[in-house]
């Protein structure tokens, strides 16, 4: 059981890095690095 859990939780892993690099792949260092203004 601990194994399977383990397997699973790489699987869900990958899935968020793929989702998080398909995210972001298409931003600029500018866009990335935006904030909003510290006036607000």
């Amino acid at each position: 059981m601990l194994v399977e859990d383990l397997q699973n939780y790489h699987r869900q892993f990958e899935s968020i890095k793929t989702d998080a690099q398909n995210l972001l792949e298409d931003l600029n260092g500018l866009q990335f690095n935006w904030q909003p203004s510290t006036d607000r």
